[in-house]
């Protein structure tokens, strides 16, 4: 049988009619090797999946993802199996680091429609900012949100001495000063990691004052960041704090014999603590991360808002481009951005170390 061009045509465009075209929400995570953050992606994906569980709304993971945070997940409970009395030490708090750039692929969908959303994360180990610029430059060019992983026990404790060494935040922001894109809305989330001590201990507002204060160049400039066609600013920034694991909560650097911390030097001279010490919080402790999902929230907080407004502007490119894209051939999209809106407003503010430091009518 002779091939039918103009039939093959035609079935090729009633498929693309009866697929929907999908938004792809781009993350970029840039963060220390051994931060925390494949710890935190895994927790994020288990928590905001059991969270969509009961709504019209569902959570993949697609190709190799689901099988990678799997595994993640069974190393992250297996530091819980077995008989651990309170207090006992553990050397480690979460996954070994990866000097390698991480790939995470997920998507919300809506039950009842052909409707999708696409979250990508692409997770930077902090080396690649000297590495691998143009790489890192390309893809926040393309990102609506950057995530910037904090070690947090570096940064708080011995006076701050391990920050530098371990988060590098003067690279990050001369970095993102000279990289981040401001023509499209953007949303940049600092989330310090492994925040279990400061919860417990009532300092979390001091942590998040630290974090104010460490990144505050950074701060300042994206503050005044503006569209240069609008002259609208459009950067939101927030702190998100997250409890890793839950269970082991950070005790101490480890010392010599004479009380002084044993340190390692970096390339750069930097020191670090040789060992970092964490505990568990009870007998028999288990694997129990909180706050975890809440970086998704405010992601969908922040697609909220943009689709309010692609609702009524002319805008081309960014996240409010692809919006209004979607707008023009989907009719029933109304539905999945209310349903992804609730979500967003499971994000927390004000309290438990959460603050919108600025751009609070983006998110």
């Amino acid at each position: 049988m002779p091939f039918d061009f103009g039939k093959s045509l035609k079935n090729l465009t009633q498929r693309a009619k009866m697929e929907p075209p999908r938004l792809t929400m781009r993350v970029c995570m840039l963060g220390a090797r051994g931060v925390g953050k494949t710890s935190v992606i895994t927790s994020m994906y288990n928590s905001q999946k059991a969270a969509v569980s009961g709504t019209n709304l569902f959570l993949t993971a697609n190709g190799a993802t689901q099988t990678v945070l799997e595994s993640k997940k069974n190393l992250l409970t297996g530091m819980f199996a077995g008989y651990h009395a309170e207090d006992s030490l553990v050397t480690e708090s979460g996954l070994p680091g990866d000097s390698a750039e991480s790939l995470f692929q997920f998507t919300y969908g809506m039950n009842s429609e052909k409707i999708n959303i696409d979250l990508e994360i692409r997770d930077y180990p902090g080396e690649y900012l000297r590495t691998e610029p143009e790489t890192v430059a390309d893809y926040i060019r393309q990102a609506d949100a950057v995530i910037i992983a904090i070690d947090t026990p570096c940064m708080m404790e011995a006076e701050g001495r391990y920050h530098e060494g371990k988060n590098r935040p003067e690279l990050v922001m001369d970095f993102l000063i000279k990289n981040l894109n401001s023509e499209s809305e953007k949303l940049v989330l600092l989330v310090p990691l492994k925040c279990e001590k400061y919860f417990a201990d009532g300092r979390i507002d001091q942590m998040t004052d630290q974090v104010r204060k460490s990144y505050s160049v950074l701060l300042e400039h994206l503050k005044g960041q503006k569209n240069e066609t609008t002259g609208r600013k459009n950067v939101c920034c927030a702190i998100a704090p997250i409890q890793t694991l839950g269970g082991v909560v950070f005790d101490s650097f480890d010392k010599d014999d004479d009380g002084l911390v044993r340190e390692i030097m970096t390339r750069e001279q930097y020191p670090l603590p040789a060992k970092i010490n964490y505990r568990y919080r009870a007998v028999n402790a288990v694997y129990a991360p909180k706050y975890c999902e809440q970086p998704l929230y405010y992601l969908l907080a922040f697609v909220s808002k943009q689709y309010q407004k692609a609702q009524g502007q002319q805008v081309h490119g960014g996240i409010l481009g692809k919006l209004r894209e979607i707008l023009r051939v989907i009719p029933n999209v109304d539905a999945f951005l209310i349903e992804i809106a609730t979500l967003g407003q499971k994000r927390l503010e004000g309290v438990q170390g959460y603050k919108i430091l600025f751009g609070r009518g983006r998110v």
